[in-house]
């Protein structure tokens, strides 16, 4: 069997070259003898890096424009009418915790917040525990029973703000003395928190 070789190709003076742009403001320098020996005009995109340059200042490079959107089952609203229900969840991947419910025409209400990397979440008999990156938070409902805020009937603030650093915490329970137990992950543990400490271990 026998192998040949490609032909090289040719430099020769005539030999048409595509000047590689790495800056959009930068060009290539104009060379009479490759225009001479092409009468098609090379056309040169930007490279990726020229687009990246090109990007303007303070904008997240190759970041789209995002814009949340929820949908849901057909029977959904009704179930929660029946139910006379709502509940609450977080999602660490776009930092939000959201509350569903219905308004008092019967729509679906949606409401969130931003926490980054919010996940542990657990309701009490007066609020909620939950989790975020570098804390754990305590929220209570200020309105009393029979009073409403803006057509929700459930207003919770921020009371207590643990710092116990990046524990990873992914879930949470209220044992029987009402304190918060969490899954620490980053120590293989459960852990609760402590006055001195960042977290104690159980």
């Amino acid at each position: 069997m026998t192998i040949k070789s490609a032909p090289k190709k040719s430099t020769a003076r005539g030999a048409a070259k595509v000047p590689v742009i790495v800056n959009p403001k930068v060009t290539a320098a104009k060379k009479p003898a490759v225009k001479k020996a092409s009468p098609r005009k090379p056309v040169a995109e930007k490279s990726v890096a020229a687009q990246k340059c090109a990007t303007p200042k303070g904008k997240a490079l190759d970041a789209p424009d995002t814009k949340l959107g929820m949908s849901t089952s057909r029977q959904f609203v009704s179930w929660l009418y029946e139910a006379n229900a709502s509940f609450a969840f977080t999602t660490y991947q776009s930092g939000k915790v959201f509350f569903i419910g219905l308004q008092p025409e019967g729509r679906l209400s949606i409401f969130e917040r931003t926490f980054k990397r919010c996940m542990g979440l657990t309701m009490t008999d007066t609020g909620f525990y939950m989790s975020s990156l570098y804390q754990l938070w305590r929220f209570e409902n200020i309105l009393s029973p029979g009073q409403g805020h803006e057509g929700y009937d459930r207003a919770y603030l921020p009371i207590n703000g643990y710092t116990t650093g990046d524990l990873d915490i992914h879930d949470i329970a209220v044992d029987g003395q009402g304190r918060p137990v969490f899954v620490n992950t980053l120590f293989s543990c459960l852990a609760t928190i402590s006055d001195k400490n960042s977290f104690v271990p159980l």
